[in-house]
């Protein structure tokens, strides 16, 4: 495929470039593999790298010790690879960390060859699209089909077998040959694959799939699950609870998803559910608990005037099992207005990010916050932000040992915010002693605290060498 068509000096440029290719993963076997994998996608691909290495893993790529962390080793992989040049065009997020990037043609038409056509795309327009699959290669075990406009989707997909990895997109906006009728001949016949995408990769979105057919539960290798977008979508058939293997689930602007399965709880190796802008979901099932291995799970959902299961009734809303979620990197807890305290979070060990907005009952904010009997209180934290507290007068730690030992304190922290807090009077002693605060910001109707810490010499100075200081009304 990579030398089809070209003309001499094409080929000749090709193989030089493949030759450097070639040396650049001598000895690196894991990333010429990697590599290849990035067939998959069309030239000139804006190809997102949390899912790319989502992609990577769900083909048992990784193989990692006991304390390793597999998706650690995935982003050492795309570095090695971003930094052979393998990748260009590089888009970053605030921290300067890439996010996207894409493949030059060449590079694409040599990772074709690598992957000894297992690896392909296919755009399916109304022409050809009969004989699409059929001219496949044999080999083809990783697909991504882009339906054109007025195309249909291919029939012949359910042949392919040996099928590990597939992804539909395009212009899918008035398609209506993608349905639950399609998708469950889909399932009864694709039972190898580790990947499937359905829901939304670039502008692709299906407002004809109106359920996911129960036979489901035959993908039983599936690792790597996304519905996002899916918006005509009610509730998630209860087979699906059936894939043990899955990894990762986005559901993520699925609106008008009502419901989760009661037996989600039994997805024990789940660590990613992904489902920001799940609106219309009402309650959490309770078999949600036994999801321990969860390391993102975006939107927790309590319907306005109810409880978490089990905890109807009680000032502090949050059930004990969300303390055994030890995984979690990032957490936001928001508009959690009838709970008066702040969980124990400190004894997440994990924890990076903890935003903490609009808890409008809680006054104090104490050691129930760092946990019980604790020798180090949020170990990995680098980012606290606390805003919209309104009625948050104090911030003390009242007891800072344990035993004999003190309590080590929050000792990565290196960003800080303070937002619309108006009746907060000072912060913990920890934040003026510690040395890794590189970020304060107070601001916005902050009153009381901005007078501590402007017009107080003694306490303007606990906070005046820290690099980034931003105290503004």
């Amino acid at each position: 495929i990579a030398f089809h068509g070209r003309s001499i000096e094409e080929c000749e440029k090709l193989e030089q470039i493949g030759q450097k290719i070639a040396s650049r993963c001598k000895g690196l076997p894991l990333a010429a593999k990697c590599f290849s994998y990035c067939a998959i996608f069309p030239k000139d691909f804006n190809i997102m790298k949390e899912k790319l290495i989502t992609m990577w893993m769900a083909q048992g790529y990784f193989s990692v010790e006991q304390d390793e962390e597999v998706d650690i080793i995935g982003e050492e992989y795309f570095n090695i690879l971003a930094t052979h040049s393998f990748f260009q065009e590089f888009k970053k997020d605030d921290d300067n960390l890439i996010v996207a990037c894409k493949m030059h043609d060449i590079v694409h038409d040599f990772a074709q060859f690598v992957s000894q056509n297992e690896c392909s795309s296919m755009e399916i327009n109304g022409s050809k699209e009969h004989n699409a699959i059929n001219s496949l290669d044999k080999k083809v075990c990783h697909l991504m089909l882009i339906i054109g406009e007025g195309a249909s989707f291919p029939v012949s997909t359910c042949r392919v077998k040996r099928m590990r990895s597939l992804f539909i997109g395009g212009n899918m906006l008035d398609n209506s040959s993608l349905n639950g009728k399609m998708l469950k001949e889909l399932f009864e016949k694709l039972t190898s694959l580790r990947v499937l995408n359905i829901g939304k990769w670039s502008i692709s979105r299906w407002y004809f799939i109106l359920e996911i057919p129960r036979n489901i539960e035959k993908l039983i290798h599936l690792k790597y699950l996304n519905l996002s977008c899916l918006t005509s979508i009610r509730k998630l058939p209860e087979p699906l609870c059936e894939l043990y293997n899955l990894e990762k689930l986005d559901i993520s602007h699925c609106w008008y998803l009502k419901e989760l399965p009661e037996g989600i709880g039994k997805l024990i190796n789940m660590k990613h559910l992904l489902n920001e802008r799940t609106d219309s979901l009402g309650r959490m099932p309770a078999g949600i608990a036994r999801l321990t291995s969860l390391r993102t799970f975006d939107e927790f959902h309590v319907s306005r005037g109810k409880a978490v299961d089990g905890h109807k009734g009680c000032n502090n809303v949050f059930p004990n099992w969300m303390m055994s979620l030890t995984n979690p990197r990032s957490l936001e807890l928001i508009l959690c207005e009838n709970c008066n305290q702040l969980p124990p979070l400190g004894i997440l060990p994990s924890l990076e990010k903890v935003i903490i907005t609009y808890m409008i009952s809680v006054k104090r904010v104490g050691n129930e916050f760092l946990g019980i009997e604790i020798i180090i209180a949020f170990p990995k934290l680098k980012s606290l932000t606390i805003s919209w507290m309104l009625e948050l007068k104090e911030w003390n730690y009242g007891i800072t040992r344990t035993g004999n030992a003190f309590i080590n304190i929050m000792p990565r922290l290196s960003s800080l915010t303070i937002d619309s807090c108006p009746k907060l009077k000072a912060l913990p002693d920890h934040f003026h002693q510690t040395t890794t605060l590189k970020e304060l910001i107070i601001r916005s109707n902050c009153g009381l605290l901005e007078e501590c810490y402007r017009n107080r010499g003694g306490d303007w100075r606990k906070i005046s060498r820290i690099p980034n200081l931003e105290i503004r009304p």
